[in-house]
């Protein structure tokens, strides 16, 4: 839900032009503007004029409070972030001697869409004489973005090294972030500038304000809970967990950074915990009746993925209306929500037997702060009808 609301001034060339002509014709008695009239074809010209100024005055208007966000309030736009990973570098048996790579040596790599990604050495890279493999060698995205992410396998020199055999990005680089547009920013600054003159004081609070922190997509907070003792009823204590994009846990090290940002701006006297969230494997089973017309294969598959959607710990405890990526605390998968979820698949008739953790009962996810484990899995059989 979008959280700053943009002036409310219709730029659509229609809606103005409907309004002039109303107001022409209330002011004149009797004057009806007739569909291709000069009168129609002039009022269209000066629509479609007012509709282009009104549109700038508005990103004209969101540009004065991004501004003013930045210089004032000192909540800066975010800018892109670099992916990173890590590397494996071998030479030819042939090459024995001592060689350097200096830092800033690019390789490129094909990311997600296909489209080269360029990344750069962070440090010079030296083998050592008789030393063919470096490994964990770093490299960072020559540019931000998410476009860096998930690169990996072989990767080739954009300068030919001819003593070099390969070049291998060992495992998914990961960390880039795009550019925040004006839109996105206004959102969080009308979030995050009642905290600047505010302190936090309850777990909404907090919530609010690790939802606007880079990496964090949605947080789960609760009032008077210790998660040092995994104690309820606990005041003076405020606990949260956040997940990134993909409903997963932060890093230790970031949670550790979130919890100290946050101490510093609570109230004295309140204790700030920010946790990694606690995930419990469902394995949902079952089998049912396509209904006639319908391919029991695809039906099946479809099934299957609306169960893991169902259960996709990035979605799991979203508020059932609006569009805020909130996280309610739902610490139960529900046996009558999955068999609503199969009965809401396209061509899906019934279901014969259906198992939740091997049972028929509703299954608790471990909590506070649970969610399905990105693991789940969900396991059907179709049959025609």
């Amino acid at each position: 839900m979008t959280r700053y609301i943009s002036t409310p001034i219709s730029v659509d060339r229609g809606s103005v032009k409907a309004e002039m002509v109303d107001s022409l014709e209330a002011s004149v008695p009797g004057l009806e503007v007739a569909a291709g009239t000069t009168l129609d074809y002039l009022l269209d010209v000066a629509a479609s004029n007012s509709a282009a100024d009104r549109q700038l005055f508005t990103e004209q208007l969101a540009e004065i409070f991004r501004y003013s966000g930045e210089k004032i309030d000192r909540i800066p736009i975010r800018t892109a972030v670099q992916a990173t990973g890590e590397t494996t570098w071998v030479r030819l048996s042939t090459d024995t001697g001592a060689r350097t790579v200096p830092a800033g040596t690019q390789i490129e790599a094909p990311g997600a869409d296909g489209e080269l990604v360029t990344f750069e050495l962070v440090t010079d890279l030296t083998f050592a004489a008789l030393d063919l493999t470096e490994t964990g060698v770093d490299v960072i995205a020559t540019t931000g973005g998410v476009a860096g992410n998930g690169v990996t396998g072989v990767a080739q020199p954009a300068s030919t090294l001819s003593w070099l055999e390969s070049v291998t990005i060992t495992a998914p680089t990961s960390g880039g972030e795009d550019a925040e547009d004006v839109d996105e920013y206004l959102d969080r600054l009308a979030d995050t500038r009642p905290l600047n003159l505010n302190a936090i004081v309850s777990a909404d609070d907090l919530a609010q304000w690790l939802r606007n922190q880079s990496g964090v997509d949605r947080a789960l907070a609760i009032d008077n809970y210790n998660a040092d003792t995994d104690t309820a009823d606990q005041p003076g204590h405020l606990t949260a967990w956040p997940v990134d994009a993909a409903g997963e846990a932060l890093s230790s090290g970031e949670l550790e950074a979130l919890q100290a940002a946050a101490q510093e701006i609570t109230l004295t006297n309140l204790y700030v915990h920010v946790e990694e969230p606690v995930y419990t494997l469902i394995t949902v089973v079952f089998a049912g009746v396509a209904r006639a017309g319908y391919d029991p294969a695809d039906v099946e598959v479809r099934a299957e993925n609306a169960v893991l959607d169902f259960l996709d710990p990035a979605q799991f405890g979203l508020p059932e209306t609006g569009d805020e990526r909130l996280w309610l605390d739902v610490r139960t998968v529900r046996f009558q929500d999955v068999v609503t979820v199969l009965n809401n698949v396209e061509g899906f008739a019934y279901y014969t037997s259906l198992t939740i953790n091997g049972g028929t009962s509703d299954v608790t996810v471990t909590g506070p702060g649970g969610l399905p484990d990105p693991d789940s899995t969900a396991s059907g059989t179709v049959a025609a009808p």
